[in-house]
């Protein structure tokens, strides 16, 4: 015999519940789990009774045991992650296409690449054949095997001209013989009479000829070599080429020319004008009729190898000066002056400059007298 199920109705205490027929089964159970304590509610819980009438909660898929897979290299190449673009674009991948992405870029060549590449390829081999051909040919200019066996037959004729000339210059045992060699030979022949009047003429052979070089002065082509003599002696020569063939020696700069001995001039300069090849140097020395600085400037003179000195004089700031001044400007040390004493100077050792004639110790134009 099934017990008496007690009916229940709510009381004015809202824990309380009384039986009800109206009220629906669920919202019976419902009010009475809420006013268990929580231990009744855990006797509830573990059956884990399911209310028919609530929806079911979704079905979680079961947890899957998944072997770690092994992190491929990084690659240049294409990642399995593709970008909008190809998952849009229409293609078909295979087992092998795939596999392929991994770790190399794939890619067609276009033909047309490949025919220009061939062709730049080609025009580069071109341009470094006819560079290097041309160097060739620049070696071979350049660098002949002796300045005999060179091409242009005016410059084989100059180089034998020269040599020529140069022997033949130091081997002449006259004046006569030797001032066809010379340059401006009417007027040099009379200095070289009146210097080997004190100094004797004598031949010399020459061995070689080296250190050959081009050089202009005042627009007329030069030449300067050294022919060796010996194995201890050598002489420095200056030659003018006056045609495409033909050579002159300058023989002034030669034997270092001076219209009279330099110690016997300083003791007593003439009241005329003399051109001597002398080193210049600026001078603080004003004494007699040249005490006056603001009117004249003072050179000390001296000739290489002897002790005696001179001092020149010039009027400041003329154009003479200024020439002068240029020419020590540029570096020249040793030049060609004109200079004249006066026997009246109270000043002793003085003389005054009347002209430049060179600003170095070769005269390019003719002398007109034996002391010009």
């Amino acid at each position: 015999m099934e017990p008496e199920v007690p009916t229940l109705t709510p009381d004015k205490d809202e824990n309380s519940f009384s039986e009800d027929e109206d009220t629906p089964m669920l919202d019976r159970i419902q009010k009475q789990r809420a006013d268990r304590p929580i231990g009744s509610q855990r006797k509830i819980r573990e059956p884990q009774l399911r209310v028919v009438d609530q929806p079911e909660p979704p079905i979680e898929t079961p947890a899957t045991i998944v072997e770690e897979v092994k992190k491929r290299r990084h690659f240049e190449g294409k990642s399995i992650e593709y970008t909008i673009d190809e998952i849009m674009h229409d293609t078909v991948s295979t087992g092998d296409t795939l596999e392929k992405g991994w770790g190399e870029k794939q890619g067609k060549i276009p033909a047309g690449f490949v025919a220009v590449f061939m062709g730049f390829l080609i025009c580069v081999a071109v341009i470094v054949y006819q560079l290097v051909d041309k160097d060739q040919e620049l070696i071979t200019a350049q660098t002949p095997l002796h300045p005999l066996e060179t091409e242009d037959a005016a410059a084989r004729e100059l180089i034998k001209s020269i040599e020529s000339t140069v022997r033949s210059y130091l081997a002449a045992k006259s004046i006569e013989e030797k001032v066809r060699f010379v340059r401006h030979p009417q007027a040099t022949q009379a200095r070289m009479e009146a210097f080997y009047q004190n100094t004797p003429l004598t031949p010399q052979p020459c061995e070689l000829l080296t250190k050959m070089r081009p050089l202009t002065l005042q627009g007329r082509p030069f030449w300067q070599l050294l022919a060796v003599i010996d194995q201890t002696r050598g002489e420095a020569l200056l030659l003018e080429q006056i045609s495409d063939t033909e050579v002159r020696i300058d023989w002034e700069s030669h034997v270092d020319y001076q219209p009279a001995p330099w110690s016997q001039y300083v003791q007593a300069p003439p009241p005329h004008a003399m051109s001597f090849r002398v080193m210049v140097e600026e001078s603080p020395r004003y004494l007699g009729e040249f005490m006056d600085e603001s009117r004249w400037a003072s050179y000390r003179l001296s000739n290489p190898g002897v002790e005696a000195t001179l001092y020149g004089y010039i009027l400041r700031d003329s154009p003479l000066h200024r020439s002068l001044q240029n020419a020590l400007t540029k570096g020249s040390q040793r030049m060609i002056l004109s200079l004249q004493g006066s026997p009246e100077f109270k000043a002793r050792q003085s003389v005054v400059i009347q002209a430049l004639i060179s600003e170095d110790i070769y005269r390019i134009d003719a002398p007109t007298t034996l002391t010009d």
